[in-house]
């Protein structure tokens, strides 16, 4: 089980950006938030070398990203996207020698990520697409124990690809080009 915090990385559109004061539609500031949430899964690995090992997960995470839009007339709305997620990080794992009974290591590879089930409320919301892919990196530290292998670890991941829906043009994306992901977790492995 992993906490992780999320947000977006919002680009606003070059006619957005380029036209200062309130757009067609009264919005003047497009902002990101960050949220909280959570994930769990399971992980096989692969020996490569005394060194290597290749690490396929499969993991459901749970995300709320929201957006904020602030209006001419002072007044802001967030709009949040509420999307569990399959995600199958696939991984190149490097660790340093066990010196007594804890090694450190580095991991990094692709994250492809699919939507499993989503929550509009209303027609005008913040639309994303169905996949997205990121790309991966994290420490961590091997500790072993008698009967069990416990593994902290801090991962980053960083959206590649634009998520933004860009078939439903409401007043809340057209002032958005380029919607990626972002999310920062906090790992813990259970191993034999």
């Amino acid at each position: 089980m992993a906490p992780l915090g999320s947000n977006f990385g919002v680009r606003v559109s070059d006619e957005f950006a380029n036209n200062p004061g309130p757009n067609q539609d009264g919005i003047v500031r497009v902002e990101a938030k960050s949220t909280l949430g959570f994930m769990v899964g399971f992980y096989s690995r692969f020996r490569l070398s005394e060194f290597w090992d290749f690490r396929a997960e499969v993991n459901a995470a749970f995300y709320e990203r929201s957006v904020a839009y602030f209006f001419q007339d002072g007044s802001s709305e967030t709009k949040v996207v509420e999307a569990p997620m399959a995600e199958i990080p696939l991984m190149f794992k490097y660790r340093s020698k066990i010196r007594g009974a804890t090694n450190f290591y580095l991991v990094g590879g692709i994250k492809p990520s699919f939507i499993l089930s989503r929550r509009t409320e209303d027609d005008e919301n913040l639309r994303v697409a169905d996949t997205d892919l990121s790309v991966e990196v994290g420490v961590g530290m091997d500790v072993f124990f008698p009967y069990f292998k416990f593994a902290p670890e801090l991962r980053f991941s960083r959206g590649l690809s634009n998520v933004k829906d860009n078939e439903d043009e409401n007043p809340f994306t057209r002032p958005i080009r380029r919607l990626t992901t972002n999310t920062f977790a906090v790992i813990f492995h259970f191993g034999g």
